[in-house]
């Protein structure tokens, strides 16, 4: 299983967000697996105590641009 390897910072269509260490990758995009990318499979990490829509607003921008992550920071 691929996971980040330290904490991130970073912005994120204008909003500062710290990925967790251990946080999950994949390789998967629309198109099939890429070695070229490594996005964020886990979002359970941001803003958990949001609840109903308010978290689902939270969580669309990073299902569906999806954060690529550096393969430096990716353990594989």
């Amino acid at each position: 299983m691929r996971q980040t390897n330290q904490e991130i910072s970073m912005t994120f269509r204008g909003e500062e967000i710290v990925i967790p260490t251990g946080t999950r990758v994949t390789q998967q995009t629309a198109l099939g697996h890429d070695d070229n990318y490594n996005f964020i499979d886990d979002l359970s990490w941001h803003k958990p105590h949001l609840k109903g829509f308010a978290r689902t607003m939270a969580l669309h921008d990073m299902v569906h641009y999806g954060i690529d992550i550096d393969s430096k920071f990716v353990n594989k």
